[in-house]
């Protein structure tokens, strides 16, 4: 834009002004600078990122990082209908898809605002099916699973645990694609059901589904 002998950018409209101001060619006199460069410093200038940065998931935990300066409150809408005034807010996805995540930023002269598209992958789904030497699904097994696999082997706390339903069936959402190592166990009278073994390593973003046979471990008789 050229007013006069003057080369300016368009900075920022601002309730009903338009603040301009940069590098100016000959002729700009220190005071005009002056003001358009305080125009433009009263101006929120809004940043954001967000965690984890790659291969975003639905029903994942995002959170939101507000980078913004010169700027008192906040308005963030996620796209999907969703919208928080947290500065930096958590929020999760329930379906996958492309988001235009917008962050308002105000202060008590101007508001302005910062735009990003994200993508929202399917979930990462880790499942079980866990049933008897008669392949009758079991209900009420508890399953443990682990990444690590001395933790795994020394029947440590699990990096996560589960219970079947009554389809036998157990479900772990926004897990690593890697390879998870199983305990499967469920104390009846007399004994107890028992699996243990590992997973092939698991696709991302998608839903990977693994049978458990159990087999049958009496109780040792009473010396």
């Amino acid at each position: 834009m050229y007013i006069g002998n003057h080369r300016w950018f368009e900075c920022m409209h601002v309730k009903g002004k338009t603040y301009i101001g940069t590098t100016v060619h000959r002729g700009f006199t220190p005071l005009l600078m002056l003001l358009a460069l305080y125009a433009c410093q009263r101006v929120p200038n809004v940043q954001f990122s967000f965690e984890p940065e790659d291969h975003l998931e639905a029903g994942e935990v995002i959170r939101f990082i507000n980078d913004t300066k010169h700027a008192t409150s906040f308005i963030w809408d996620f796209g999907d209908g969703g919208i928080s005034r947290l500065p930096n807010p958590n929020y999760i996805f329930e379906q996958a898809g492309i988001f235009s995540v917008k962050l308002t930023a105000f202060n008590e002269e101007a508001e302005s605002y910062l735009t990003q598209k994200i993508t929202i992958h399917e979930p990462t789904l880790l499942g079980f099916i866990v049933f008897d030497t008669t392949e009758t699904l079991l209900e009420g097994a508890d399953v443990w699973i682990y990444d690590d696999e001395k933790a795994w082997d020394d029947r440590e706390l699990p990096l996560l645990s589960g219970i079947t339903g009554e389809d036998g069936k157990t479900v772990f959402m926004n897990v690593e694609p890697t390879v998870f190592y199983v305990w499967v166990f469920r104390e009846e009278a007399g004994g107890s059901w028992y699996y243990r073994g590992y997973t092939p390593t698991l696709t991302r973003n998608d839903d990977n589904w693994f049978n458990v046979p159990c087999v049958w471990l009496p109780d040792e008789p009473h010396q």
